[in-house]
């Protein structure tokens, strides 16, 4: 969660210890929302399109009975059981957080973004681009996919440029409003979602025939200078697409060997993975800690540490999937069954 400082228009490699440098991949952890709003609309977007049902009434039981039990549950659990990200600022505030969360509307607030589990925010995000979603196929319909590419894509531009460009440099932040608004990665989704779109129409897919190598090299320059830093969160999506669309256009499909085995394994609990593993990794060095009686772990062993935990998570993560996700899916199922058949 630590970044390189600024010194003018540049990073400033000078003021951080050699270690912090040797872990600086580490800090790009935010390209995996980036990553993740790409997979998302490519796999929602499949999805709707291959159900035999269109009715958005039956897109939104799914959709709920996929993510809001299983993240209700959790969050109840680290909101009045877990001892660390447990409430216990007083009651009007700690109804305004956990009622923000339980609403999947703590996006739009500083005081309550990071609240309780600081993963929780993007959840918030993706369910309300899901909301957008039939706004976003009624945008194609008139204006074509690439006519909502420009429209999504010009928007989120001019937000990312408006809140961490002009005010970040008068020292002006913008509220949540700005940045915690769906709008700010709806360009992001929507790429996922041509993609799909392109895939099951059997045409050429978006982006096939861009060259990857260009990616690395502009994500590296505008995570560099300052002035292009705002375009580093879409140019990850975009590299993201580009790799998509070259692997589903790949002859023969694509085998990531035993890689590609455990990935598709843990994608299957991967949303477990992401409501549980934040306070649970942030606990094990704070722990480690108290049994060297207060001394500070060396960055190093701090990242060791949490790479350590990584092992009970991913068990917890199964044992949540299993247990709290698959019920809740089954009973989803059981709700669309019901509305089909009236």
């Amino acid at each position: 969660m630590d970044h390189l400082a600024w010194s003018g228009w540049l990073r400033d490699f000078s003021s951080v210890p050699r270690s912090f440098l040797v872990l600086l991949p580490a800090s790009f952890g935010w390209s995996g929302v980036a990553i993740f709003f790409v997979v998302s609309g490519f796999c929602i977007h499949l999805s709707h399109e291959r159900s035999r049902s269109k009715d958005f009434k039956v897109f939104f039981i799914r959709r709920f009975f996929r993510i809001y039990p299983p993240y209700l549950l959790a969050l109840m659990f680290f909101a009045f059981v877990y001892p660390w990200t447990r409430l216990k600022s007083g009651f009007l505030e700690d109804a305004a957080q956990f009622g923000t969360h339980a609403l999947l509307i703590h996006n739009f607030d500083e005081k309550y973004f990071f609240g309780i589990n600081g993963a929780f925010w993007s959840i918030a995000i993706e369910v309300q681009l899901y909301l957008l979603y039939p706004l976003l196929l009624w945008l194609t319909r008139r204006a074509g996919w690439s006519g909502a590419l420009w429209v999504t894509g010009l928007l989120e531009l001019f937000l990312r440029f408006w809140s961490g460009g002009v005010d970040a440099y008068r020292g002006v932040w913008l509220t949540r409003w700005v940045t915690g608004n769906p709008l700010f990665y709806w360009y992001s989704w929507t790429l996922g979602a041509r993609l799909a779109e392109d895939y099951l129409k059997k045409r050429p897919v978006f982006m096939a025939r861009c060259p990857l190598w260009i990616w690395p090299f502009l994500i590296a320059v505008s995570y560099l200078i300052r002035p292009a830093f705002d375009l580093c969160f879409l140019l990850v999506a975009l590299a993201t697409a580009n790799l998509m669309a070259v692997l589903l256009t790949r002859p023969g499909g694509f085998s990531l060997g035993w890689l590609g085995r455990h990935l598709r394994v843990a994608g299957k609990f991967s949303y477990s993975i992401y409501l549980i593993h934040q306070p649970i990794l942030m606990l094990v060095p704070v722990s480690v800690e108290r049994l060297l009686f207060g001394h500070e772990l060396h960055p190093l062993a701090y990242y060791a540490s949490c790479m350590a935990a990584w092992g009970p998570v991913m068990l917890l993560s199964w044992g949540y999937y299993r247990f709290v996700e698959v019920p809740s899916i089954d009973l989803g199922k059981r709700f669309v069954q019901r509305s089909t058949a009236r």
